[in-house]
């Protein structure tokens, strides 16, 4: 094996490093918008109910107050697992405690 082969393989070593890198940042980013998409939208189903009940401006005002809260939530918590667990790693093991293979029943 020659020099150059050498050279070869390790460039392509490094350039798979860089596709794998950018491929779990993609996925962590996915992960992230889905967090933050699924806690939004308790917010603003909550924010659409209270907007039934209290109907007109003042029930539009409280809706938007709580949608916004919620939103806000939600992209707290999605960035506070993504430092602590990691996006990915946190919603594969919330949807493997319901999807157990292990007891068929």
């Amino acid at each position: 094996m020659n020099i150059d082969d050498q050279l070869k393989k390790k460039e392509v070593r490094e350039n798979s490093n860089k596709y794998i890198a950018f491929l779990e940042l993609a996925t962590e980013i996915i992960a992230w918008f889905a967090i933050v998409i699924s806690l939004s939208f308790f917010g603003g189903i909550l924010a659409g109910i209270l907007y039934l009940i209290i109907a007109g401006k003042p029930g539009l005002i409280i809706a938007a107050i709580i949608s916004g809260t919620g939103v806000i939530a939600s992209i707290i918590y999605a960035c506070y697992i993504w430092k602590t667990k990691g996006t990915v790693n946190f919603i594969s093991n919330s949807s493997s405690k319901y999807n157990n293979t292990d007891n068929p029943e």
